[in-house]
């Protein structure tokens, strides 16, 4: 493979809720409302977010990545570019 520096990836934005009910994303104009069982303590609440989005976007979990705001509920994770953004 060669590359070309192009970027095969994109960055969304997401706001974090944890120790909610129940798992869910929510789309809002330019952010998505992600809510997680999981607590945020040691990393449970990213291993979330990454759990919930590949589900919501139908894609393995190791192709997405949070790139900042790994400590914070304000997220910006990153997906591959062919992402059918819903």
């Amino acid at each position: 493979m060669i590359y070309l520096g192009v970027s095969m990836t994109r960055l969304i934005s997401v706001k974090v809720f944890p120790e909610a009910s129940d798992d869910a994303v929510i789309q809002e104009k330019k952010r998505y409302k992600v809510y997680v069982r999981e607590v945020a303590r040691q990393g449970a609440a990213n291993k979330g977010v990454l759990r919930v989005l590949a589900r919501h976007f139908v894609l393995p979990q190791g192709s997405l990545r949070i790139v900042r705001g790994h400590t914070s509920q304000n997220k910006i994770v990153e997906i591959p570019d062919n992402t059918v953004l819903e």
